[in-house]
């Protein structure tokens, strides 16, 4: 619906929407403020994280720049946060299992990030075109790969495992080719 809307800064969901599509408000990266009516019994925005939740599964629908992801998020839905072209950071908080299709297609600030120990599967193209420098995955078993996950990243990416999985995540497809600066374990 918002897709491309590059000058768009704030966005209020009202208490009648009950269905938000893919790639909703994908490529607005000038987007701050996410806010839903707290008498929509489908979708919210809990404690003022300028996101759109799902009530029922706690997925995070949309996010912006400025996004706190809620401690209690299941999953990143399709395009979550794709074209957020000025977000330097975010925490992925333990819970999360799955990050959709496109979650952060072309986040070109983002330089590293930290996936949390619950993540069992990233879905095609979830982080293509990021600039990463360096990814951290805390978790034990490696998550299930996509296609093209994080095609465009820069060659000389870090991909740090947590200590004895090394061999593991090479053999589910993390590789040196992928990640040109090497995957290597944490030392703590």
């Amino acid at each position: 619906m918002f897709y491309d809307c590059e000058n768009l800064q704030s966005i209020h969901v009202g208490k009648g929407i009950r269905a938000i599509g893919r790639n909703f408000l994908a490529t607005c990266p000038n987007l701050v403020s996410i806010e839903v009516s707290e008498e929509n019994s489908v979708f919210d925005s809990r404690n003022h994280c300028n996101a759109i939740m799902e009530t029922a599964t706690n997925r995070l629908i949309a996010g912006c720049q400025t996004t706190v992801v809620p401690q209690e998020t299941t999953a990143l839905a399709y395009g979550a946060f794709e074209g957020c072209w000025l977000m330097k950071h975010i925490h992925l908080p333990e819970g999360i299992t799955s990050i959709g299709i496109y979650a952060f297609n072309w986040n070109v600030s983002l330089t590293s990030i930290e996936l949390p120990g619950t993540l069992t599967m990233i879905e095609n193209n979830a982080f293509d075109c990021c600039k990463f420098m360096s990814v951290v995955s805390h978790a034990t078993t490696p998550p299930t790969l996509g296609t093209n996950v994080f095609r465009g990243i820069p060659n000389d990416c870090v991909l740090t495992v947590p200590q004895g999985t090394r061999a593991a995540y090479i053999a589910a497809g993390w590789t040196k080719e992928v990640f040109g600066g090497g995957v290597v374990e944490a030392t703590e």
